[in-house]
C-alpha cells in the first residue's frame, strides 16, 4: 500500500507538471519580448527566471525537497509575474533560515498555492493586493499557509473546490490536496477559508520531515 501511495503521489505531480499553464508561458514570453529592446538587462534576467522556474518545476517528483528549493521556484514565478503586474502584486514570506534549509516537503507543494492566489485572487482585484506565504511550527507538524487579499471565493464554489476534478481553473489546488492525502493521510489535505471581497487562506498541517542522511533514498531516490 505504501508503494501504491508513492506511485499515486508521483503520478499526481507528473500530471501537475504537464498542466503548467500555457497562458502563463505565453504572457511571460510577451513580457520578455517587450523588454528585449527597451531594457535588455531586464529581459536577460526574466529569461533566467523562466529557465530556473521550468528546471525546478520539472524536477524529479519522487523525492522530497528542501523548503528553500521550493521557495526558489516561487521566487522565479513571482519575479516573472511582477514584470507583468508591477506594484499590483506584493509578496511577503514568513520563514526562518533554519526552516528553509532543514525542512523537507513534497515538490510543487506551495508554488501552485501561490500561483492560485495570484491569478485567481490578487490580480482579479483592480488595485491588486498581497500574497503572504508562511509556516507555523508545531511539535509534530508544520502548518503551511498562503494568504491573499484578493477577490475571495464564493461560498458555493468553495464547497466543491477540492473535490471537482473537472475544474480546470483550480487544478493546482486539487492536485496539491490529493497528493497531501496520498502521502500523509486523510487528515493532511488542504483547508480553504475565504470571504468574497476580502481574500482567501489556504493551509495544510504537514507532518515534519527533517533533513537527514539517506532521506532521499527513503523517498525513492
Amino acid at each position: 500500500m505504501k508503494e501504491e501511495k508513492n506511485l499515486l503521489a508521483e503520478a499526481e505531480i507528473r500530471a501537475l507538471q504537464a498542466q503548467i499553464n500555457p497562458h502563463f508561458l505565453y504572457n511571460t514570453l510577451n513580457t520578455i519580448s517587450f523588454y528585449v529592446r527597451s531594457d535588455p538587462e531586464t529581459a536577460r534576467k526574466l529569461i533566467k527566471y523562466l529557465s530556473d522556474y521550468f528546471r525546478h518545476s520539472l524536477s524529479n517528483p519522487s523525492k522530497f525537497i528542501s523548503l528553500a528549493e521550493e521557495m526558489r521556484v516561487i521566487d522565479c514565478y513571482i519575479q516573472l509575474e511582477r514584470a507583468r503586474f508591477s506594484d499590483r502584486l506584493s509578496v511577503t514570506y514568513d520563514f526562518s533560515e533554519d526552516m528553509l534549509e532543514n525542512l523537507q516537503i513534497p515538490p510543487l507543494l506551495l508554488q501552485p498555492l501561490v500561483e492560485n492566489a495570484v491569478i485567481h485572487g490578487v490580480i482579479k482585484r483592480e488595485e491588486g493586493g498581497t500574497v503572504r506565504v508562511g509556516l507555523i511550527e508545531h511539535k509534530t507538524y508544520n502548518k503551511i499557509y498562503v494568504i491573499d487579499t484578493g477577490v475571495g471565493i464564493s461560498r458555493r464554489k468553495l464547497k466543491t473546490l477540492l473535490i471537482d476534478r473537472k475544474r480546470r481553473d483550480h487544478i493546482g489546488l486539487i492536485n496539491v490536496h490529493q497528493r497531501l492525502v496520498s502521502i500523509f493521510g486523510e487528515h493532511c489535505g488542504l483547508h480553504i477559508l475565504s470571504k468574497e471581497g476580502k481574500g482567501t487562506i489556504v493551509f495544510a498541517n504537514v507532518p515534519k520531515v527533517e533533513k537527514t542522511k539517506g532521506k532521499d533514498d527513503e523517498h525513492g531516490n
